[in-house]
Formats: structure tokens, C-alpha cells, sequence
């Protein structure tokens, strides 16, 4: 991959620098709900070195509507397992999502409710309060 040319004069300019941010949070508050002691790090130390890593590594995001993530939540923080991808595949991939059979296949949630229209949220909601999968994915 080409190298980026840095053009940021600031750190906070940066756009690496809220999702380094979040990521911190992630690695070092116990009380954060992604908090893992064994998941692997590398950089987040040092601000300059991540930006230097991710632009080595994967560049900048391509567009706003993407965000920075793991592919492996068991590998952790490491060269090689971080890109930027949709919020809706980072859904899919996540751990602990919710799955629903509809047309005679288990699926996402997520993906479901591109089928039928119904929102995300009130899909989730109806999974939270004991439907069975059939009302779930119900137009109302």
C-alpha cells in the first residue's frame, strides 16, 4: 500500500484521533463494556506511533460513513487484524449479535431488516422482550 503523505500539522487534526481514543478506553478502563486484559495491543502508547502504524497499515478512512475496527475480536489491536469497514458489516461479524430465522434461514438481524424495511432497533427490541422469531420479523 502507498504511503500517506502526512498533512496533518496538529494531532487533533488527525483523524485517527478520536478512534485512537476509543480505543484506549477500550484497552484500559475495566469498566468499559469491551474491556479484555488478554487481548493483544500494539501502539497504543504513543499517538504518533498508532497514526503511523494505521497509515502503514490500511490508510485513511475512505469515506465518513466508515468506521475503524478488528476483524478478530480475539486477536485484538495488532497489525494485520484492524481496516475500516461499514457499520453493518462490523455488526455481522460481532460477537453476541442477534440471529433470527426467517425464510428458513438464521440470519443477522441487521441483515434482516435490510429484507423487510423493519428498523434494526425494533427488531432487537422485540428479540429483547421474548418473541418468537416469526412475530419478530412481523410488519406491523
Amino acid at each position: 500500500m502507498k504511503k500517506i503523505k502526512r498533512k496533518y500539522s496538529s494531532r487533533y487534526q488527525n483523524p485517527l484521533w478520536r478512534p485512537w481514543l476509543r480505543i484506549r478506553q477500550q484497552v484500559l478502563n475495566p469498566n468499559h463494556p469491551n474491556y479484555n486484559p488478554d487481548r493483544p495491543v500494539e501502539g497504543l502508547d504513543n499517538f504518533e506511533y498508532f497514526a503511523s502504524w494505521v497509515e502503514d497499515e490500511i490508510g485513511y478512512k475512505p469515506s465518513d460513513r466508515y468506521k475503524f475496527c478488528i476483524v478478530d475480536p480475539d486477536l485484538g489491536w495488532v497489525p494485520g487484524n484492524v481496516r475500516y469497514d461499514l457499520p453493518r458489516d462490523i455488526t455481522i461479524r460481532a460477537i453476541g449479535r442477534y440471529f433470527v430465522k426467517y425464510r428458513n434461514k438464521v440470519r443477522p438481524v441487521c441483515e434482516i431488516s435490510d429484507l423487510t424495511g423493519i428498523k434494526y432497533a425494533t427488531l432487537v427490541s422485540r428479540i429483547r422482550a421474548g418473541w418468537p422469531d416469526k412475530e419478530v420479523v412481523k410488519q406491523r
